[in-house]
């Protein structure tokens, strides 16, 4: 989303402890990596990535509050510990200090490889690992949710089926299966995320190697929150409207005008007909064909919606998830994503974007993408890539991320298709995801990416939002 800059009703609760995880899977969606985690008490029905592992991270268990969503929550200091194989404190390419994991590692010998590690910007990371750990017993400050991320490659070209790892954190399995090799391929860098309860202020992380070695090249630690209980709802919005009505303006504001993409054909609108709820539960984005001008006078020969919460609600660290049916033309670009709320005093790519899903169309190929400053103009991309079994408007799916300090993971229909950390960033890369971000829907005609519509593409097309949630 680069190219764009940018009364949920009550439901009962619960609150559990658990340990959960999610992983990254280069390229696919579709991964046979299984992962453990809880389903909340409430749900509605889900879609679900063929052959894909069936857990979602933090699943909605949602507090009962009738009222707007419109908390925002204090940007936490991140704090995040970091360990590297090794016998003395390690300072990458992107100035982290990394302490030696010998204090903290049971078991294991140090193994140092030349070769060039890809899918990384601090290869230097993964060329060092400690092959052969039982155990890591990592110390953290007080009583809480933690996430710990493993850091890892496949340097010593074993084959598929010869290394496979299971994952365990404060004695429950977090991830089954892991084989680097099946996974990533040869030289190749991946991660492990999962996030578990810590209640005597040492985080037990146990690997179990099914075949072959275990093989780890850093761990890191960050302070999800504090307590024993499971995540609090902080933003739900089922989009349980009249037919026609306009989405809730208590939590979503309409940006109209075309400021955002000058490249793009669309003017957005504040209209019922570009964004109006059905009667069935839905929210229904339309782009249709037709000259309009809006807000800013500029005339585009088709109109949407660009719809936000930044005067509502905004948030630091957690899931966000909805569910969507994306449209089934060709030439557009259906997405939910978030931006740093702080915009109007740090400008974009400064203020950082996080797009949790864009899928241009008709395809089943879908985006994750973190934005940043880098010196340059328009910032980097750090993106990963997933498909879904069928293009994506054939069908619901769930679309959600992770968000921590200094990690993000993206899902569809529970199943991981990337992971985006801050210590794999290029030094250049600034990492703009540690404070309060807002959600945006939106539905983009044309543009450098999906291409212009065909003249004889029927309109309007639609992009229809179930629900949205957000658990933190």
């Amino acid at each position: 989303m680069s190219s764009r800059s940018p009364r949920p009703r009550s439901i009962c609760c619960s609150r559990c402890r658990r340990s959960s995880v999610v992983r990254s899977v280069p390229g696919s969606a579709r991964s046979g990596v299984r992962t453990s985690g809880s389903r909340g008490c409430r749900s509605r029905v889900r879609g679900r990535i063929g052959g894909a592992a069936s857990a979602l991270l933090f699943l909605l268990v949602a507090c009962g509050s009738s009222g707007a969503s419109e908390r925002k929550i204090d940007s936490r200091a991140p704090l995040v510990q970091r360990w590297a194989a090794g016998t003395s404190a390690y300072t990458d390419v992107r100035g982290l200090v990394w302490q030696p994991d010998t204090a903290v590692a049971d078991g294991g010998e140090l193994s140092t490889s030349s070769g060039s590690i890809q899918a990384t910007g601090n290869p230097g990371l993964y060329q060092r690992e400690r092959r052969g750990v039982r155990s890591y017993r990592l110390p953290v400050p007080r009583q809480g949710t933690y996430a710990v991320v493993l850091y890892l490659a496949e340097t010593a070209g074993t084959p598929v089926g010869g290394r496979v790892m299971t994952i365990r954190a404060e004695g429950t399995t977090i991830a089954t299966g892991v084989d680097l090799a099946k996974l990533a391929g040869d030289l190749h860098a991946y991660q492990v995320v999962g996030t578990t309860v810590v209640a005597d202020g040492v985080l037990s992380l146990d690997l179990v190697a099914d075949h072959g070695q275990s093989a780890v090249s850093a761990v890191s630690v960050s302070f999800v929150r504090p307590g024993t209980s499971g995540p609090s709802s902080l933003f739900i919005d089922e989009f349980d409207g009249a037919a026609g009505a306009a989405p809730d303006r208590h939590r979503w504001e309409a940006s109209t005008g075309t400021r955002w993409a000058p490249r793009e054909l669309q003017t957005y609108t504040n209209r019922t007909e570009n964004a109006a709820t059905d009667g069935r539960g839905n929210l229904v984005i339309k782009a249709r064909r037709e000259n309009f001008a809006a807000g800013d006078g500029v005339v585009k020969p088709f109109t949407s919606a660009r719809l936000i919460t930044q005067r509502s609600f905004s948030f630091t660290y957690g899931h966000a998830e909805a569910r969507i049916r994306m449209p089934a033309g060709v030439g557009l670009l259906p997405a939910f994503w978030m931006m740093g709320d702080n915009e109007n005093t740090v400008p974009w790519p400064g203020n950082g974007e996080l797009d949790v899903v864009e899928l241009p169309t008709p395809t089943n190929i879908i985006y994750g993408t973190v934005h940043g400053p880098d010196g340059s103009p328009r910032g980097y991309d750090a993106q990963v890539r997933g498909e879904l079994p069928t293009p994506g408007y054939q069908a619901f799916h769930i679309y959600a991320v992770d968000w921590y300090p200094g990690v993000v993971q993206f899902s569809a229909d529970g199943s991981v298709y990337g992971t985006i950390t801050e210590a794999d960033l290029a030094p250049t890369r600034k990492w703009t995801l540690d404070h309060p971000f807002y959600l945006l829907f939106t539905l983009a005609v044309g543009g450098p990416w999906p291409g212009s519509p065909p003249p004889d593409e029927s309109f309007p097309q639609t992009m229809t939002i179930d629900y949205v949630r957000v658990t933190g």
